[in-house]
């Protein structure tokens, strides 16, 4: 072999090795570490939202384990709510009303910056109310429905999480918490 063909040959394997490099930290970038992942994923937009568990009357679900990772990611999700006791508030002078308040709640992880908590009663709105939750604190958002005591009551909201304020994202889970409470409110 001549030393230009061995020249070009060392200079294609370093562009080869460089390439294959450059794809790899490019995976590796954009890749969720397994211990990332949530149940949930994919979940990233508002055609592709998780449903979680519906809460019934005066109970309380809490998820645990979801987590907003890597950079950008967003978790959308629908909520259900269904009246399940037997009573009425009886919260007006017919005995006919009822009223019940849906209340989400979620802590972000510690050191993970801030998390905006959005809802809407839509999935087109969903955006339409937001808070900020700092790393390590918990906030809550309360919807409040008028039932009636004459029908089953049901109800939907929607949710997106996402990163707010650097570093906006975090392997450590976040907490999302919601409960239905009947009452008059």
């Amino acid at each position: 072999m001549t030393n230009y063909r061995k020249h070009t040959l060392s200079t294609a394997i370093l562009i080869m090795s460089a390439l294959l490099l450059s794809a790899c930290y490019n995976l590796v970038r954009t890749t969720k570490p397994i211990e990332c992942i949530d149940a949930l994923e994919p979940n990233d937009g508002t055609g592709s939202v998780s449903t979680l568990a519906t809460v019934g009357s005066n109970s309380t679900i809490t998820y645990p384990n979801f987590t907003i990772f890597p950079l950008g990611d967003n978790d959308f999700y629908q909520i259900n709510a269904t009246e399940t006791d037997s009573s009425c508030q009886a919260c007006d002078f017919l005995g006919t009303d009822e009223d019940y308040q849906l209340s989400i709640a979620l802590t972000a992880p510690q050191g993970a910056g801030s998390y905006q908590l959005c809802t809407g009663r839509s999935i087109g709105g969903v955006n339409d109310f937001c808070v900020e939750v700092l790393a390590g604190q918990n906030r809550n958002f309360t919807y409040t429905f008028d039932g009636s005591c004459a029908s089953v009551d049901n109800y939907s909201v929607f949710l997106r999480i996402f990163g707010d304020n650097l570093p906006d994202f975090q392997c450590a889970p976040y907490v999302l918490t919601y409960n239905f409470i009947p009452g008059c409110f």
